[in-house]
């Protein structure tokens, strides 16, 4: 008898710190997904504020074919040629109008992204010593500047709710 006291009051301890310990609500699911994309822009031509080279604009086509089933809503450049460049078939395709970004203030284009509306897949072409502080400004991990020669990276952050959930790295 004395046992069976003692393993009802155990049971009773056990249900208590479970219901303590346990969450009254469950966690809101996220209504906000989103996808950025982020690349380099591609191949360029030599001199001040040079047009993509063949290798440059024939990059932008296999983008504009990479990303051609993705439900983009906002396109981000800067005010290089090369960066306009890149995007332009990616955005003739999805009928959007590019949005300029200032290249070297993440956290100015992270508001721009954020004021976007729920649920919209943006593209961001950025430069070679921009790519990183951008994933860093959406909560990842630095990854340095890229090599002058990569051209093939192909970022995509997953955010839910503005918080970053996964970050890939494609290649196209």
């Amino acid at each position: 008898m004395k046992h069976l006291v003692a393993l009802s009051i155990a049971i009773l301890f056990v249900a208590i710190a479970f219901a303590i310990t346990r969450p009254s609500t469950p966690a809101p699911a996220p209504t906000d997904h989103r996808v950025v994309y982020i690349v380099r822009h591609a191949e360029k031509l030599d001199g001040q504020d040079p047009d993509l080279s063949e290798a440059g604009l024939t990059r932008a086509d296999m983008l504009a074919h990479t990303l051609g089933q993705e439900d983009l809503g906002a396109i981000f450049v800067t005010d290089t040629n090369r960066s306009r460049q890149t995007a332009a078939p990616t955005a003739l395709a999805h009928e959007i109008k590019p949005t300029q970004y200032p290249a070297t203030d993440a956290q100015a284009l992270r508001a721009m992204l954020d004021a976007l509306p729920a649920n919209t897949n943006a593209l961001v072409i950025a430069h070679s010593n921009t790519v990183s502080s951008i994933i860093e400004a959406l909560g990842g991990q630095p990854i340095g500047d890229l090599p002058d020669d990569e051209y093939t990276r192909l970022y995509a952050l997953v955010l839910s709710d503005a918080q970053l959930t996964r970050t890939l790295q494609l290649s196209y």
